[in-house]
């Protein structure tokens, strides 16, 4: 029923039985002198990230890593943190990033889950979770003369994705070398070369930061290292102008957040490849109206699946298909099965995506069963075959590709998150105020999945629930955080018996139905609260986010999550903010101090200072040219932008008078 995919058409082998490490070192020995890593002023080239992993791998050998444990990483997002997977996959252990964000009962039930026995931090930062700990040294790691590299194969445990489970426990999903390899190379699903300058910048314990990285490092290109919580077009512009990136990762969330806040920070992007949900057909129409050179690559694949199963190159055609983007053919070394149970489906005819090849995970760990249930053998094409049951309804069109139709079961995506509400209803009901909760998806108008509503049923008649959002922050990851929670006398039913979303969305506000914008949480200050406030910068940060979250007014002192703002409206405000601005807002800043005012305020504490605009000829009567117009546009937008300054190099073979030089 499947023609045979069209991506690996140069014919080239993969190497199936390295390892990721022993790719770098590879690397390494051929262009030592290669960049691999920025991060901020540092430029960290294959040479030096070889070297000093051989010493991380050593201390860790030395601290107790034995070759296949699994080691929780809590460091952020930078190059050290890439010289310790790199030292971990060579001391022969598998990886498992944790999120510096996640509570620190989120980090003890996932610690648990991995049966870890050591844990990688700052010893001087991060929560008591009862593990012995290693932290990488304050100096230079060199290994001893004669080191070498556990020796391990392509099918040896490599990381950990950590992501959401129905039963109220986070599953570990430990998957091997190859299903990362076999991604990454000349004939893949997109362009990965030693030409390939990326941005950094996803979240860590999420497959697309396996993306970013090693895209990167198995093929001699450059990593960026984005130290906001994620990329922002403001760190994609800077990107561009000064390390020359030319792809880029979004989630279809960001992607619409660029397209909608700054559709020209694109400019000089190559590729972008987005996924993690349907993406949104709106946006990507526009992207490809604005910039019509531009190669998008929509992908698809579970973390079971390691990444990236099947992509699609995104055309103008594709934007007008009754399914939406299509998902595409399966990329190198993958097949994929369309079943009704174990029978294979017709072209046209739905069914659940099922995935099989090298990219599939080893399993779960310490969890036999379910790993059982969910990567079965079947007898497939002739032969018995292990693949994994996606949950995902999906149908074959007449030329080969893949449709996506929706989930088989409540599993939703947040902000590129996976997350199961039956997971979150379970951790409600441990609040000794709720009997029963549902949790329903939000939804926004493209049909993705903004937030999560949780109505509960009292323990007790007239149980109020004032502060069940914040005592929930302490036990939940962040976005999987309800943004409303409302007390319900009973959850209501559908004529089969099962809990009816529609009925429960409709005790909300029109407004927070229709866009997927929770009303305010208990305790938050609803619209209008207060005047504006008289310090004009807190004032346009306050505006800002009212327009953002769609409402006539917000408190300069409420909260920026209590008033419902994700993270993703959190980019949207600091986008805008940026512009009116003309200097930099980080979307750090926000997430950190949340209110207008402690915005507004941190913003003054830290003046910014453009550099001096060139004269405006206009004033003296003197009309700009073209060039010159389109240039000063450009300078009142981005005054860092340099495309009108020409470099020049000066080669002299005498004396220099530096003074004479500077002025």
């Amino acid at each position: 029923m499947r023609p045979d995919p069209a991506w690996n058409d140069t014919g080239l082998p993969y190497p199936a039985g390295q390892s990721l490490h022993g790719i770098v070192a590879g690397l390494a020995r051929d262009a030592p002198e290669r960049t691999a890593l920025v991060d901020g002023s540092d430029r960290m080239s294959y040479g030096r990230l070889d070297r000093l992993s051989d010493g991380y791998a050593h201390l860790m050998r030395q601290a107790g890593v034995s070759p296949g444990d699994v080691v929780p990483v809590l460091l952020p997002r930078g190059a050290e943190l890439v010289v310790v997977i790199l030292g971990l996959l060579k001391a022969g252990a598998a990886y498992a990033l944790l999120d510096e964000r996640w509570t620190p009962a989120r980090l003890r039930a996932v610690v648990a889950e991995l049966g870890a026995k050591l844990l990688v931090h700052r010893a001087d930062s991060g929560p008591d979770l009862a593990l012995p700990g290693w932290s990488p040294p304050e100096g230079p790691a060199e290994a001893p003369a004669g080191f070498a590299p556990v020796a391990v194969d392509g099918a040896h445990p490599c990381c950990v994705f950590v992501t959401s489970g129905t039963t109220g426990r986070p599953k570990a999903v430990l998957s091997p070398h190859r299903a990362t390899v076999r991604l990454f190379r000349p004939g893949s699903f997109a362009r990965f070369d030693a030409r390939t300058v990326m941005p950094l910048a996803a979240p860590l314990p999420w497959d697309g930061f396996t993306l970013e990285l090693w895209s990167v490092l198995l093929n001699g290109g450059t990593s960026v290292v984005v130290r906001d919580p994620y990329l922002t077009p403001e760190a994609l512009r800077r990107g561009v102008r000064e390390h020359g990136v030319d792809t880029v990762f979004l989630n279809s969330g960001l992607l619409a957040l660029f397209v909608d806040e700054d559709p020209d920070a694109f400019t000089g992007v190559v590729q972008v490849i987005t996924g993690g949900d349907r993406a949104s057909v709106p946006h990507v129409r526009e992207l490809l109206r604005r910039h019509p050179g531009l190669t998008i690559v929509n992908g698809y694949g579970p973390v079971e699946g390691t990444v990236v199963a099947t992509a699609h190159r995104v055309g103008p055609a594709d934007c007008d298909l009754p399914d939406g983007i299509p998902i595409g053919r399966p990329v190198p070394d993958t097949r994929v099965h369309v079943l009704d149970g174990d029978r294979p489906c017709a072209v046209g005819e739905p069914g659940e995506l099922c995935i099989a090849g090298d990219g599939l995970a080893i399993g779960y760990l310490g969890a036999r069963e379910l790993t059982e249930e969910r990567f079965p053998v079947l007898g497939l094409e002739g032969g018995r075959t292990r693949v994994y049951r996606t949950g995902d309804l999906v149908r074959w069109s007449g030329d080969g590709v893949l449709h996506y139709l929706g989930r088989m079961d409540r599993q939703v995506k947040i902000r590129g998150h996976r997350v199961e509400p039956a997971e979150v209803e379970r951790q409600v009901e441990r609040l000794p105020e709720v009997r029963r909760c549902a949790v329903v998806p939000l939804r926004d108008s493209s049909g993705g999945c903004r937030g999560l509503a949780a109505f509960c049923v009292p323990a007790a008649d007239g149980d109020p629930l004032p502060d069940a959002r914040e005592r929930l922050r302490r036990d939940l990851v962040h976005y999987q955080v309800p943004d409303v929670v409302v007390s319900v006398a009973e959850l209501p039913l559908t004529v089969r018996g099962k809990v009816d979303e529609s009925a429960l969305l409709a005790l909300l506000p029109d407004r927070a139905a229709e866009r997927g914008t929770p009303p305010p949480a208990a305790g938050a200050e609803p619209d209008g609260a207060d005047a504006e406030p008289a310090d004009p910068l807190a004032a346009l940060v306050a505006r800002t986010c009212a327009a953002v979250l769609g409402r006539d007014r917000v408190s300069a002192d409420a909260r920026f999550d209590d008033l419902g703002g994700s993270s993703l409206d959190a980019g949207r405000v600091c986008a805008r903010l940026t512009t009116e601005l003309r200097r930099p807002v980080p979307v750090a800043e926000l997430l950190r101090h949340q209110s207008a005012r402690a915005l507004a305020a941190r913003l003054r504490a830290t003046p910014w200072t453009p550099p001096p605009a060139r004269e405006d000829r206009t004033a003296a009567g003197v009309p700009l040219t073209p060039v010159q117009a389109n240039f000063l546009a450009r300078h009142l937008h981005d005054a860092d932008d340099r495309p009108a300054r020409c470099r020049t190099v000066w080669v002299l073979d005498g004396p220099v008078d530096l003074g004479a030089l500077r002025r």
